[in-house]
């Protein structure tokens, strides 16, 4: 007889290996939130990004909402040019308060930019530029206007 009990696989010396445990397939329903969350939030700040913009009081007037005190009679607000601005479109007529009847237009230009560079020595707050226009009473930038047109006129441009 042999030592085996009837129903066993015959011996053999290799162990026998346990099969691999059979993992439940993942749900793929949270990557899928994640996903449609990410996205949200994406297109939520492209929108916010896309549609913020400065609200002016009644109708775009920027000067209603301030006190009628402290609005001057007469104020001319200076907006920067565009920096795609083309060199030879700058004229005289860009610098009212310079006398730039006899600069080049290379020099012209050097002016334009120098005074829009330079703060006012008065305590304004503005470049040269916008003081001559906004503060016809500024004791420092008449003087500095003569003085950047004597700088201007030295230029080789």
């Amino acid at each position: 007889m042999s030592d085996e009990y009837p129903g066993t696989p015959p011996s053999s010396d290799a162990p026998i290996d346990p099969e691999p445990p059979i993992a439940a397939p993942r749900s793929r329903t949270p990557a899928i939130i994640f996903a449609f969350v990410l996205a949200g939030l994406a297109l939520g700040g492209g929108w916010f990004a896309f549609h913020l913009t400065p609200r002016t009081p009644s109708g775009g007037n920027a000067t209603a909402a301030a006190p009628d005190s402290l609005v001057p009679d007469s104020v001319q607000i200076i907006r920067p040019r565009p920096r795609n601005t083309p060199p030879a479109a700058i004229t005289a007529a860009d610098l009212p308060g310079f006398d730039t009847a006899s600069l080049t237009p290379g020099q012209l230009r050097w002016l334009y930019h120098k005074s829009h560079l330079e703060e006012c020595g008065c305590g304004c707050g503005w470049n040269v530029a916008e003081c001559r226009i906004n503060d016809p009473n500024c004791p420092k930038s008449p003087g500095r206007a003569k003085e950047m047109v004597a700088e201007a006129k030295q230029q080789k441009l």
